[in-house]
Formats: structure tokens, C-alpha cells, sequence
């Protein structure tokens, strides 16, 4: 039997990911491929090969001949981002007729978990990114499920940091349980306008957090 087998690589983005989410590898800081490769405990080649992959999706800053930094968190920032997933989230749940039940009840579930993680900013991270990938999957197009799924972990960072700066998401979720409600109801174009609003509230509640970039280190 075939076992089929990830990329190295992918393990390494994974990796990777997890730390600038988490502030391991903090913002605005340039990346030192040596240390962090001997800390991985791997060759520069699969590090490197993860990095190009990260900084292509936007998660990481590339500069010719200066390797890799990670991006600052800045308003402009997440506000963009949380814009870009207004407009791409609600298109995928108007675009589908047969979202089933289960999905929308999940959805509501994790809405529940997302609140009981407040204080725990990973397992928050973790599922709020599983709510945003479930609602962009819902209407069955791959195109804008992958582009959700890229914006969705592009926000983690933001919604890590956010919890430390004090940031009380209740208002947010509030909006997106309402949205999930109207879904069980059967009110898709009713669901995507609230979660559209609720996106958009979710981009100006970060971006106060977030009002500008510090200077770059060199």
C-alpha cells in the first residue's frame, strides 16, 4: 500500500505559521535562516522552500538578498484583510441552495467554543479559524474557499496579538451567531449581509489595536 506523505516543506510552513501567530517569530523582525533552521533542526533548503510559500500567501515579507522578515501589524493592514473577507465570505454562502443543516449547527457550536477560549488566545485562534473556514466552504466553490481559507489565517495573527491588547470580541461573535441563525432559518441572503457587517465590524474593532506601523528594524 502507497502512503502518501506531506511535504516536508509543509510541515516546516506549519511550523512556521504557528510561530508568527503566536509572536514567536515577532513582527517586524528579520528572520535568521541559520538559527532557526538549527533549531528546527533541519537543512536551510526545506526552511527556505517553506518561507518562499509563506511569503507568496502574504504571511511573510521577502526582500532580494536580505531572506525574510515578518510583516508589522499595522490598522491598514487588518482592516484590508477584513474587508477582502467581507466581500469573499458572503459570496459563497448566497452562491449555495443545499447548505445543510448540520453545517450551520456546527457553525453555531463553534461560535460557543470560540467564546469559552477568550482567555486562551491559541485555542481561540484555532477555532475562529475553523468557524471562518466551515462558512467559506459552505457554498461548495474551491476558488473562494481557498481564497477565505488564505485570508482567514492571514487575520490569526491579528486576532492573537488583539486578545493581549485587550480586545473584547463579543460583538463580533454576536454578529456572527446572528448570521448563523438566519442560516438554520434558511435566510442565506439575510446570513451573508449580517456576516458581511459582522466581517466589517470585526476589521474596525482590530484596527484601532493596530493604528500604525513601527519603523522596520534593519
Amino acid at each position: 500500500m502507497l502512503i502518501q506523505r506531506k511535504p516536508l516543506r509543509a510541515d516546516v510552513g506549519a511550523e512556521i505559521l504557528s510561530r508568527l501567530i503566536d509572536g514567536r517569530l515577532p513582527s517586524g523582525t528579520r528572520i535568521n535562516e541559520s538559527h532557526l533552521s538549527a533549531e528546527l533542526g533541519l537543512s536551510r533548503t526545506p526552511l527556505r522552500e517553506a518561507m518562499l510559500c509563506l511569503a507568496a500567501e502574504g504571511f511573510l515579507g521577502s526582500d532580494m538578498g536580505r531572506g525574510f522578515s515578518v510583516p508589522h501589524f499595522t490598522g491598514r493592514e487588518v482592516r484590508e484583510l477584513s474587508a477582502m473577507l467581507a466581500a469573499v465570505l458572503p459570496v459563497a454562502i448566497r452562491e449555495d441552495d443545499r447548505i445543510e443543516l448540520k453545517d450551520s449547527v456546527e457553525a453555531g457550536n463553534l461560535i460557543g467554543r470560540i467564546r469559552m477560549h477568550r482567555q486562551e488566545p491559541g485555542a481561540f485562534c484555532e477555532q475562529f479559524y475553523a468557524l471562518l473556514r466551515l462558512l467559506g466552504r459552505l457554498g461548495g466553490n474551491s476558488v473562494l474557499s481557498k481564497e477565505c481559507n488564505r485570508l482567514a489565517r492571514l487575520l490569526l495573527r491579528y486576532f492573537y496579538e488583539a486578545l493581549a491588547r485587550g480586545w473584547n470580541p463579543d460583538e463580533v461573535l454576536g454578529d456572527l451567531h446572528a448570521g448563523i441563525e438566519q442560516l438554520q432559518a434558511g435566510q442565506r441572503g439575510a446570513a451573508a449581509a449580517t456576516m458581511e457587517q459582522a466581517l466589517q465590524r470585526l476589521g474596525a474593532d482590530l484596527a484601532v489595536r493596530f493604528p500604525a506601523a513601527l519603523q522596520a528594524p534593519a
